[in-house]
């Protein structure tokens, strides 16, 4: 559980202040960002057999 390390702490922070305060610099961002990063990414992979 990686709860306690200060980058989760900060990124959950940074999601708490989107949801509740709903700030136009971060609306703005998403907007810019969106396109370029999107919102998921999915990695496939295989196991090597052993």
């Amino acid at each position: 559980n990686n709860d306690d390390h200060p980058l989760v702490q900060r990124y959950r922070r940074l999601l708490e202040r989107e949801i509740i305060e709903q700030p136009r610099s971060l609306a703005i961002a998403e907007q810019v960002l969106a396109p370029v990063l999107g919102k998921s990414i999915v990695h496939y992979a295989t196991k090597a057999s052993t």
